[in-house]
């Protein structure tokens, strides 16, 4: 993956440049993906990005080197969030049910980021140097989501026999299958929805 440091960050002399500087690289980040998700990644041009966060296209190269550059950066940062909240649900010590729960309203909630449709249903369209680093973080992700599950077998908190990795291969099928209709949804909705699919997927569909 690529440093977290912007390009020329070294140079710009005192802290406060630099958090200037890194918090207008954000800014241009923040308008990267919004124009990506909006026209795709190679419709999608360095003016479309620039005319977004309201600088020259010639000024974008203070924080981004290329629009592959961007990309992958946006590909990083969206990924990071992802596993930083399912690694906090997982350190509480709480029965399975509950941070499942939890957890399935955080990834709805993430979902809503605007890249994340291009990353669940339009991947084979983006550069290749983006997807080994996009297929590691998701692996990764997965695999978080098993340990809660098969945490929640061992304590007997959820269905014995329950395989771990199926289980957790449904869910997140489920819930990214349905990226496009909960990010339409105002943000109480998204709530409301995030407990229905917790609902389904811990209880089913059958009466008990």
């Amino acid at each position: 993956m690529p440093s977290d440091k912007a390009p020329h960050d070294a140079r710009l002399g005192s802290d406060y440049k630099r958090r200037k500087h890194r918090q207008r690289r954000d800014a241009v980040l923040d308008a990267a993906a919004a124009v990506f998700a909006a026209k795709g990644f190679h419709n999608a041009t360095l003016k479309d990005i620039a005319e977004r966060v309201g600088v020259l296209p010639a000024g974008l190269y203070h924080y981004v080197e290329s629009k592959e550059a961007a990309l992958i950066e946006v590909c990083r940062r969206s990924g990071r969030a992802f596993l930083e909240s399912m690694k906090a649900s997982l350190e509480e010590d709480r029965p399975a049910p509950e941070l499942l729960r939890d957890a399935i309203r955080r990834h709805i909630q993430n979902n809503r980021r605007e890249l994340v449709y291009i990353f669940a249903f339009r991947r084979s369209g983006l550069p290749g140097t983006v997807l080994p680093d996009l297929q590691a973080m998701a692996s990764e992700y997965q695999a978080q989501w098993e340990a809660a599950i098969a945490r929640g077998v061992d304590r007997g908190e959820i269905a014995g026999g329950t395989d771990p990795r199926t289980a957790a291969i449904a869910l997140l099928a489920m819930l990214n299958g349905a990226v496009e209709w909960y990010g339409r949804l105002p943000p109480a909705s998204v709530d409301t929805a995030a407990g229905q699919f917790a609902d389904i997927a811990l209880n089913g569909l059958t009466p008990r």
